[in-house]
């Protein structure tokens, strides 16, 4: 049975990091290892985080946890790495859960996905005022900038050394790397099935400038060239500003983006 790394990145996430970590605790497959990085939280995180050890050892899942400073997101996540040794990796972000305790074991119980070098599925967005909204995944619309969210996906461990996470990017370093696995020609399987919930309070939903920003870059990167005037730019600044403003518009923008 294969082993599963799942690493969670976080930073005073006192109020949501027990709902993840019970997903990882609940899950039925038997071969996993969590790894936890706190990047120096000054709540009470830490506290929370070390009561769940005996817990997630008594269940046989190899515990680790790492605190102390990190230049942002992605470079925790490179360090987090250094310290997976699962074939498989999943990023599970502190207040994103898996949809159910099957998850892994409907993936990877008596499966060998030989040929593949990234597993998805689809997410479970959990939005203002209780709303939910399932979004489906496919990898063909990275290119033109459609996003699969992090928890979603299992990457070989191998793809990950090979290739880690650019830490110039403050937001969607993650969209980086699957756009660079697409235009490396590495199979990417959808499985069809809902992987994780996904609460969108996080960076990229609330920082629509910075991350549209960031998306166009990376795009050019890739050979799609666009460009932003001086009236989209501006455009883009009023939304970012009515956003964060009033966070219910940012799941209606998020719904026709991912309609289209």
């Amino acid at each position: 049975m294969r082993k599963i790394s799942i690493i969670t990145i976080c930073l005073n996430v006192e109020k949501t990091i027990s709902r993840t970590i019970e997903s990882v605790l609940n899950q039925t497959y038997s071969n996993i290892e969590y790894i936890i990085k706190d990047g120096g939280s000054s709540d009470n995180s830490n506290e929370i985080i070390s009561g769940y050890r005996e817990k997630l050892e008594s269940r046989n899942i190899k515990f680790c946890y790492l605190t102390g400073k990190d230049n942002g997101i992605y470079d925790a996540m490179n360090i987090a790495l250094k310290e997976a040794t699962g074939e498989w990796v999943n990023f599970m972000n502190a207040g994103d859960s898996f949809y159910s305790p099957y998850v892994l074991s409907d993936l990877f119980k008596n499966k060998q996905w030989t040929k593949c070098g990234v597993l998805y599925g689809h997410t479970l967005c959990e939005l203002e005022r209780g709303y939910r909204y399932v979004q489906i995944n496919n990898h063909n619309r990275l290119i033109d900038g459609i996003g699969i969210s992090q928890q979603v996906c299992f990457v070989r461990k191998e793809l990950l050394d090979k290739y880690p996470f650019s830490k110039r990017y403050k937001i969607l370093g993650d969209f980086d790397f699957l756009l660079k696995m697409y235009s490396l020609n590495v199979s990417f399987i959808n499985v069809n099935l809902i992987i994780a919930n996904y609460n969108r309070q996080g960076v990229s939903s609330r920082h629509i400038y910075e991350t549209t920003m960031e998306c166009h870059e990376i795009l050019n990167q890739y050979g799609k060239q666009e460009s932003f005037t001086v009236k989209d730019k501006f455009i883009l600044k009023v939304k970012d500003y009515i956003v964060k403003r009033f966070p219910s518009v940012s799941d209606f923008l998020f719904c026709v983006h991912m309609s289209k």
